[in-house]
């Protein structure tokens, strides 16, 4: 009588490891894909402010990679007080504010005391880039956008940077150094720089 129960109990045993078995492969399979979905998955940063002027052309470039990868995460940085918080809010794109340390082109109070100010907003853009694991930074312009693109160049974020006007601004001047990527609107503007080009298509 106890070997029909003993086969009974072996025969239950089985069907549990088998059963066990296919759901660890599809959980498996499940992990894989997730890994894969993960994998294909930017953020991707935006920076710039103060004015509107650097703010708009990277709007239309997120709407047109929104379109083409809906996967990808988008944030933007910008300044406390200026016109373009308002204007992404809009956009629904997640936004954070950094110190803008802005420079003169001549002797002044304000110089002097800037370093200290963008060691300030350097600490401040480095921890922000620790919190948003960039894949890529994406600026037109803007003292906000320095701290951060300099940050950026200490983790190998790679950077690119938009010339909207044919002579460039200080704050481009501040960035192009550390950028990985430059590209200009107007072809008369190809002398100011050293990096990779591409001229923007009108």
């Amino acid at each position: 009588d106890a070997l029909p129960i003993l086969f009974l109990a072996l025969l239950i045993l089985g069907i549990n490891a088998n059963s066990k078995e296919l759901l660890d492969e599809s959980q498996n399979r499940k992990n894989l894909l997730n890994m894969k979905s993960e994998s294909t998955k930017k953020t991707i940063v935006f920076t710039g402010g103060g004015t509107i002027g650097p703010v708009t052309p990277l709007l239309a470039l997120y709407e047109e990679l929104k379109s083409q990868h809906p996967e990808w995460e988008f944030h933007w940085v910008g300044t406390a007080q200026g016109p373009e918080r308002t204007l992404i809010a809009k956009y629904q794109i997640p936004f954070s504010a950094l110190p803008e340390v802005k420079l003169d082109r001549f002797f002044s109070l304000r110089n002097l005391i800037a370093p200290f100010k963008m060691i300030h907003a350097l600490i401040q853009a480095h921890k922000l880039l620790d919190l948003l694991k960039a894949d890529l930074l994406i600026t037109a312009g803007g003292y906000v956008s320095v701290p951060l693109i300099w940050s950026g160049k200490l983790k190998k974020i790679p950077a690119y940077i938009h010339q909207l006007d044919i002579i460039p601004g200080l704050a481009n001047k501040l960035m192009v150094p550390f950028a990985t990527k430059i590209s200009v609107t107007f072809e008369q503007s190809l002398k100011d720089f050293d990096q990779i080009i591409e001229i923007d298509p009108q």
